[in-house]
């Protein structure tokens, strides 16, 4: 049995930092100094609409515009406002991720950590929590790999599994495991596999940019290597010789379940969705695979039936728009092996991640 956790920047932000798009251009725009008009007029495109600019990888393809012959820019300014951005912002995460105090966080979040990764479905409505559940009493004595595919650039869900014994040379008495719920009731021990940062991160190559080239709003730079092999995800992935792409890949046709937190489901990681949606309509009467998304709406009325219902409905169908047009698919029957969980605790720390252990 293999489940795989999908990890977005709403982790991040979960547990304090500030980490989003919009708390950067903060920064990033109020910056003084600049002395290149490109990158200065740059700053200024996106203070004047932060909003826009909050789907920044998307909008790289779209400001592809202003790069002549269409607009005034040559590529080498393109290029000198886009790595700019990216080695500013880089600076800035490291920045925010080193407000955590490590020291706490390792040693405090070992309760959260074990019911987040080990018990996932008690933050799951209940109808869902229990057909899924059923399903796997099934296949209980089968032992249990966790697979991670991170999609930030910090290592602070490293952190986060170190009570799992990540990261830990030999035996570890605090690794997962299950009951059987035999009549011995056994104990089967599971297992953390790997935690892959598909897009790069601190201290590495850093992945930012589109899904592909009908993303890119310039039919020339379409055609340049070095802004394809830059700003094209999955060909600067393929270009870097790591296979973080092809490894993920692999963990997601190979679960069993998958849970994903923190990540809008948007156009510039296509691939991925596509790849899921694949995965999920490969299931069998034999296998079932199913799909948990743990979404998060600031606008939320919990009060409100039909708001809830709504934002499944919304998260499905995003969620199918991305099924591969040739797969023949029965939109009743994937659906129904989508699981949906709005605002949920999931990842709520229970400490102070950035006070003192003294």
């Amino acid at each position: 049995m293999k489940f795989t956790y999908l990890i977005g920047n709403g982790f991040d932000l979960n547990i304090g930092l500030k980490t989003s798009f919009k708390d950067f251009f903060d920064v990033y725009c109020n910056k003084s100094g600049q002395k290149n008009e490109a990158i200065k007029n740059f700053k200024n495109k996106i203070s004047e609409n932060t909003f826009m600019w909050s789907d920044f990888e998307l909008q790289m393809g779209q400001y592809a515009k202003e790069v002549e012959p269409f607009g005034m820019l040559n590529m080498q300014d393109y290029f000198d406002c886009m790595e700019d951005f990216r080695n500013e912002m880089i600076t800035y995460i490291s920045q925010e991720e080193k407000r955590i105090n490590s020291y706490i966080f390792k040693n405090k979040c070992d309760s959260v950590c074990h019911r987040s990764i080990e018990y996932p479905f008690q933050y799951m409505r209940n109808g869902q929590s229990i057909l899924l559940q059923d399903y796997l009493l099934k296949y209980v004595t089968e032992s249990i790999e966790y697979n991670f595919i991170v999609f930030n650039y910090t290592h602070t869900f490293e952190e986060f599994l170190a009570p799992l014994g990540y990261n830990v040379v030999g035996d570890n008495d605090n690794g997962p495991s299950h009951w059987t719920g035999d009549v011995d009731d056994s104990i089967v021990l599971d297992k953390i596999g790997k935690v892959i940062h598909v897009h790069g991160e601190i201290g590495n190559a850093i992945l930012l940019g589109l899904n592909d080239e009908q993303q890119v709003a310039n039919p020339h730079l379409k055609k340049n290597d070095e802004f394809r092999c830059n700003y094209i995800k999955p060909i600067a992935n393929e270009a870097l010789s790591e296979q973080k792409d092809k490894i993920s890949k692999r963990i997601i046709e190979e679960s069993d379940v998958i849970f994903i937190y923190g990540m809008s489901i948007g156009q510039t990681d296509k691939i991925w969705w596509q790849t899921i949606m694949k995965w999920l309509c490969d299931s069998t009467d034999y296998r079932e695979h199913f799909l948990v998304v743990f979404s998060y709406d600031a606008k939320l009325r919990r009060n409100s039936p039909l708001y809830n219902i709504m934002n499944q409905r919304q998260t499905e169908n995003k969620l199918l728009s991305f099924t591969p047009d040739f797969i023949n698919t029965n939109k009743d029957g994937i659906i129904k092996r989508i699981f949906c969980s709005l605002n949920s605790n999931i990842f709520k720390l229970d400490f102070d991640p950035f006070g003192s252990e003294y």
